[in-house]
């Protein structure tokens, strides 16, 4: 990804609850969390890992790693 480019993440657990996204790393975005989908939009360049954390019979989560 590019600064100020943006992209959606569809995540697993369609039919779960409870979703959360969260970023960590040098790199910087933007998420705007929309159930099981998210839009992230870089705001800094680095490396991302963004974690997704929902509840579908038992708590899950995924993560996805992105460089900006």
């Amino acid at each position: 990804m590019y600064v100020g480019e943006s992209q959606w993440l569809e995540g697993e657990g369609q039919y779960g609850r409870s979703h959360k996204w969260t970023a960590e790393g040098d790199g910087e975005v933007d998420i705007e969390p929309d159930g099981y989908t998210a839009r992230i939009t870089a705001v800094k360049s680095g490396t991302v890992k963004i974690t997704h954390t929902y509840k579908s019979l038992g708590n899950k989560t995924e993560t996805f790693n992105l460089t900006v």
